[in-house]
């Protein structure tokens, strides 16, 4: 479900307004503060990257050693570690662990987001591709990954 949460100091917990009313969404005025609209879970996103982490080390095991099926079968590893990371950022946002571990987990989830993953995808599926025109044209896509980061 989606909460409003409002009073997001670092250090100390949110305070959820309750479910948004239907129709509301975005950035809403209450009482001269502004409300965010936030998907928030810090346990599922641990058990989350449990179970990938789970299915990356079965794939990694299973795959041939071609380099490309490789890094293709690593990818869960990548999203696993993208999502423990998320759950110390929501932790660091609620005072729950140290605030330094909350900044250096979210610079290391931004530098996931809009670095690694817009590049190591398009890069994987371009290794994987036989040369000839469709392999080029990923090339493209890699560029674009990159131009994003």
């Amino acid at each position: 479900m989606t909460l409003r949460l409002i009073g997001f100091v670092a250090g100390k917990p949110p305070r959820a307004l309750g479910p948004l009313p239907p129709g509301r969404g975005g950035l809403p005025r209450e009482r001269g503060r502004y409300c965010r609209d936030v998907c928030f879970s810090a346990p599922a996103d641990l058990v989350g990257g449990v179970v990938l982490t789970g299915i990356g080390i079965d794939a990694v095991r299973h795959v041939d050693r071609r380099a490309g099926h490789l890094a293709l079968a690593a990818l869960p590893l990548l999203l696993a570690a993208h999502q423990v990371d998320e759950a110390l950022v929501w932790w660091g946002l609620q005072g729950h662990v140290p605030t330094a571990v909350g900044q250096v987990a979210t610079w290391v989830y931004l530098l996931f987001a809009f670095i690694v993953l817009p590049v190591y995808i398009p890069a994987t599926v371009h290794g994987l591709e036989a040369p000839g025109r469709r392999r080029t044209m990923l090339a493209g896509f890699m560029a674009a990954g990159a131009a994003v980061s």
